[in-house]
């Protein structure tokens, strides 16, 4: 893969996600988005942002990352 390449971002994230660890999933998620901003189409990652900014713990970095990065 190359160093851009958001994939390995994407899977960590979102096994994270489906593990319940939540911080570490925001983290991922961002990663991947940083990496290549049309991530925000990918299936899931939206709708897992969006489950994640109603967390307390990690609510407003989930909440961030969708007003600038995916843009729902």
């Amino acid at each position: 893969m190359e160093k851009g390449d958001p994939r390995a971002a994407l899977v960590l994230a979102r096994s994270f996600y489906l593990r319940g660890w939540r911080p570490d999933a925001v983290k991922w998620y961002g990663q991947a988005l940083r990496r290549d901003s049309r991530c925000g189409m990918v299936p899931n990652l939206a709708e897992d942002l969006v489950a994640l900014a109603t967390h307390a713990q990690v609510g407003s970095q989930a909440r961030t990352l969708i007003a600038e990065k995916v843009g729902v």
